[in-house]
């Protein structure tokens, strides 16, 4: 239902770390988008238990994550333009260790006995048709999964990181973030207020010794409301 609303719109998930009654930590997913009729709707997913997904796992870190993806890419692009040599290398030492018959790579290549539609050999074929295949099919699996919009975001999603005494909080970020993906929810007062207040509120939380080691926004949210800053910055709760 949700997908015949969005069409080919954009669309967001939200997702809140929070405490439950029991005071275990779960997450919310919400689903936010812009239906057919051009109005911002959300839709409630699920309350999941942290422990039940490891992208929630302490230790993860969406700068990390990213760079990761970025090597894997390069990887990636080193095996399809060098990796050939070494892959038939490790391939022919497999077959010689166990009595496997090494096909001629020189040969014309054969489908079920006959011969194949298209002239070439056994190398072009698991070289570029196979090899090459999976590679190209892996990167694009890669860049769907991880537009640069959604990149952008998490990486500027990543200013939210409360730890190590607020040092990734930027106001430029979240100020970019609030201009070009929730334009209708922010006006360009709303916008001016976002950054004056921003700069206050960190320059405030850095030097407040009840805010050490907060270690997650949930855990950021707590203490603003335990400690009344929620009525001093209205715009960052």
């Amino acid at each position: 239902m949700i997908r015949d609303e969005i069409g080919d719109a954009k669309f967001a998930i939200l997702v809140d770390e929070a405490l439950d009654v029991s005071n275990k930590e779960q997450m919310a997913i919400i689903f936010r988008f812009v239906d057919r009729e051009g109005l911002l709707s959300e839709r409630f997913f699920k309350v999941v238990k942290v422990t039940d997904t490891s992208l929630q796992r302490k230790d993860t870190d969406i700068l990390n994550v990213l760079h990761s993806l970025v090597i894997t890419k390069e990887k990636l692009k080193d095996m399809r333009e060098n990796g050939w040599d070494k892959l038939i290398e490790k391939v022919k030492t497999f077959c010689s260790e166990h009595d496997i018959c090494m096909p001629n790579m020189s040969a014309p290549y054969k489908k079920r006995m006959r011969s194949c539609e298209k002239d070439i050999t056994n190398e072009h074929y698991y070289r570029f048709d196979i090899l090459n295949g999976v590679i190209d099919f892996q990167v694009e699996e890669l860049d769907t999964r991880f537009t640069d919009s959604s990149k952008e975001i998490l990486t500027r999603g990543a200013s939210f990181d409360p730890r190590h005494n607020f040092q990734a909080f930027k106001s430029e970020d979240v100020c970019k973030l609030a201009v070009k993906y929730y334009p209708l929810d922010f006006s360009s007062n709303d916008m001016r207020a976002l950054d004056l207040e921003y700069g206050f509120f960190v320059a405030d939380i850095q030097k407040d010794p009840r805010f050490e080691n907060t270690t997650s926004v949930s855990d950021l949210c707590r203490r603003m409301v335990e400690f009344d800053k929620i009525w001093l910055y209205p715009m960052i709760y």
